[in-house]
């Protein structure tokens, strides 16, 4: 997951994370694209926000749910109750997107995920 902000209604990353990953190849887990839209609906934009919106998310791969995504999510969640800790469906499946492709999850979130032990975090949050 990238953290995405909009300014003047144009999405962008944060400019803290643009080092963090300039020349990385950008993914986005199907879970986070879903997220990204429901946000741009529940907001009630207009068209322009949204081919803004669509634009901006063209410039990344998304991963797809398959059968090794499924099972990995379902030991993010089951890590995640055996260590006392409320995950979201939602979160699992960004987190279990990561696993998946061992690449870090950049997150402005970091609290939601560092009780998983194998998943790297790269936030800049502070």
């Amino acid at each position: 997951m990238l953290p995405v902000s909009f300014s003047n209604g144009a999405p962008c990353l944060p400019p803290r994370y643009v080092n963090i990953i300039r020349g990385a190849e950008l993914i986005v887990s199907f879970m986070t694209l879903a997220e990204m839209r429901q946000g741009a609906l529940d907001a009630n934009w207009g068209q322009r926000k949204w081919d803004l919106l669509e634009a901006y998310l063209a410039d990344f791969s998304v991963l797809n749910s398959n059968n090794l995504l499924c099972s990995t999510w379902a030991q993010v969640r089951n890590e995640s109750v055996r260590k006392g800790r409320q995950m979201s469906a939602a979160d699992a499946w960004i987190a279990a997107s990561a696993l998946v492709l061992s690449a870090p999850l950049v997150t402005n979130n970091p609290k939601d995920y560092r009780h998983l032990g194998s998943l790297q975090l790269v936030t800049a949050a502070a």
